[in-house]
């Protein structure tokens, strides 16, 4: 992924600039801290006057990042079989009650993808067994033992499209990534060296313009500083789309399933700054008695389907916490090329 240098804002708590639009910027937020992970630090948060993008600072740089992913994103034990989280049906239904708001069901069945932020690689499990060619890129380093363990094609690190073969992909897939990364248009704009010239790129993150993020200000669940970097509305996210030379071909707002549930239980185990939240726990065992019966609470709600009619209400009214796009490459993005290419 592209680095930038970090915003710099002034006492005022105005910055000179959006990195999406240019607009000036100024202060939304301020002393945010990791509330999933434990990371001790605080950061403040700034938005655009014009696009609403929302911008971290400071921001970390490219190894800050990776050091911050390997030390702190909970991927170092042995996860189930990403394999057999592809296949499970509940899984599966889970992917697809709703809108469709993983780009990876976006996909053609034989396609040659790139899912660039990949995670534990369950995305690169899925496309096989549609008959896809999936590759995988992933920031944290403890992904490595699990691709070899399971045979998934995962390159460990930051992406660069000089690791891949130029224009040679039918999809690139960036599931709730864009928004770690410290330049997105540049980010979009390199990801046309591996697009095939008929490719598309489908992304997803969270909507900082939905009504979760008015009603429930610096607990909203997609703050998730100092992970997410950007904040986008659907105005910042087409603008950063054009700017990097795509077409915005379709644009869904819609609300995960999930992350109701996630989103109660949060603000249920909101921990203090430095402690790391038992929600986020892969074993949940970071919670005492009080906590397991909140969680086991919110269980049964969960059971009742009541979530899924909050999701549902907010996808009506557009509201939802999630953006979804399908970019194809610009007209003059293709006149740009060097002849060859």
């Amino acid at each position: 992924m592209a680095t930038a240098s970090p915003q710099q804002h002034d006492n005022a708590g105005e910055s000179t600039s959006c990195p999406i639009c240019g607009s000036s910027t100024r202060l939304h937020l301020r002393g945010l801290y990791d509330d999933r992970y434990g990371y001790p630090d605080a950061f403040d948060l700034y938005r655009c006057a014009d696009c609403g993008h929302g911008v971290l600072d400071p921001l970390l740089d490219g190894p800050q990042l990776e050091k911050l992913y390997t030390a702190y994103y909970p991927r170092g034990g042995d996860p189930v079989d990403p394999r057999a989280m592809a296949a499970n049906p509940a899984t599966v239904a889970a992917w697809k009650s709703g809108p469709p708001t993983a780009p990876f069901l976006w996909v053609s069945g034989g396609a040659r993808v790139l899912d660039v932020g990949c995670g534990v690689g369950i995305s690169l499990a899925y496309l096989e067994s549609i008959g896809c060619e999936a590759v995988g890129c992933e920031a944290d380093a403890n992904v490595a033992a699990i691709a070899k363990k399971y045979g998934l094609n995962i390159r460990i690190g930051l992406f660069d499209p000089a690791d891949y073969e130029p224009h040679s992909f039918d999809y690139v897939t960036m599931a709730q990534v864009l928004e770690h990364t410290l330049d997105p248009v540049a980010t979009l704009r390199s990801l046309q060296q591996v697009l095939k010239p008929s490719g598309k790129v489908v992304l997803s993150m969270p909507n900082a313009g939905g009504w979760l993020v008015k009603l429930l200000g610096r607990r909203w669940i997609n703050w998730h500083v100092p992970y997410h970097l950007q904040h986008f509305t659907r105005k910042s996210l087409n603008e950063a789309a054009v700017r990097a030379g795509f077409v915005v071909e379709k644009t869904v707002v819609a609300t995960p399933r999930p992350w109701v549930r996630l989103q109660v239980g949060h603000l249920l185990e909101f921990p203090r700054r430095g402690v790391p939240s038992p929600v986020w726990s892969p074993s949940g065992s970071r919670g005492g008695l009080a906590s397991r019966v909140r969680q086991r609470a919110l269980a049964e709600l969960n059971r009742s389907r009541l979530f899924c009619v909050v999701a549902a209400v907010l996808d009506k009214f557009g509201a939802g916490d999630c953006l979804v796009v399908q970019l194809s490459i610009g007209k003059q993005a293709h006149v740009d090329r060097p002849a060859g290419t």
